[in-house]
């Protein structure tokens, strides 16, 4: 067997071994699981579409959605930071649908108000 790390020979080592010491054990867990040819753009796509369904695409909320969608994209993340970046991720978007519950009434009112007084100014300037 080799250390599947370095390739040093696991002869004087027991059968089960993998690695031929605990730096090599901690590179191998610390690499990337796939380096993909062409990064996709899949997650930080969605994560866009998603703040601006919650109105908040040019928000620093937005810059951190798209900045952990961006490296989950990218194939690079240690495999032991996978499940942190995907926790971050999903605490920013279910902040950002929580943020659009809040807002998007105030926004419908703050519409609605303004259609309202666009509506009595047109009818004034009608009846004048």
């Amino acid at each position: 067997m080799k250390c599947l790390t370095c390739g040093k020979s696991l002869a004087h080592m027991k059968a089960s071994a993998r690695y031929c010491d605990g730096k090599c054990r901690g590179e191998w867990r610390r690499r990337p699981l796939s380096t993909p040819d062409e990064p996709s753009e899949a997650i930080a796509q969605a994560v866009a579409a998603t703040m601006a369904d919650c109105g908040l695409s040019d928000t620093p909320l937005a810059g951190i959605a798209a900045a952990l969608a961006t490296q989950l994209d990218s194939g690079s993340t240690p495999p032991g930071a996978l499940a942190s970046v995907c926790r971050q991720l999903l605490a920013v978007l279910e902040r950002a649908e929580s943020l659009k519950a809040i807002h998007s009434p105030v926004r419908d009112i703050i519409d609605d108000l303004r259609a309202r007084a666009a509506e009595r100014s047109n009818r004034a300037a009608h009846v004048q």
